[in-house]
């Protein structure tokens, strides 16, 4: 079954989106962010923060698909869902970008160069 038809079922509106979201940065990108950079600093595997993102990826998807309905209103200012899950996926990707590259991501995370550490927190309650 391809991932779009897994989304088509499982996301049948925008709260069932912001939900989804929600339970997979379980309330807060930072606090969930820094869990998997301090797991894959303990571990040096990054396969936690790709499935991470391949999970966020269908929700995308599917607010890309509610964007470009016609008559649909989802808005792409900051605190928007599309905001948010952008925000959520480029977070993983740079994190899993300087893991896969072998970057010292203790260091910076040390400094605060993360991009997790530098965009505001999404949190969702």
């Amino acid at each position: 079954m391809s991932m779009n038809r897994e989304a088509d079922s499982m996301f049948s509106s925008e709260s069932q989106l912001w939900r989804a979201l929600k339970e997979i940065i379980r309330g807060s990108l930072h606090e969930s962010m820094k869990a998997l950079c301090e797991h894959y600093l303990s571990s040096k595997d990054y396969n936690e923060i790709y499935n991470t993102l391949s999970t966020v990826e269908p929700i995308e998807q599917e607010v890309r698909k509610l964007l470009f309905t016609d008559g649909y209103g989802i808005e792409l200012k900051e605190g928007s869902l599309f905001h948010a899950v952008r925000t959520v996926i480029r977070t993983l990707e740079d994190l899993l970008l300087n893991a896969m590259e072998g970057t010292d991501v203790s260091e910076l995370e040390r400094k605060g160069l993360l991009l997790y550490q530098a965009v505001p927190d999404v949190v969702l309650q």
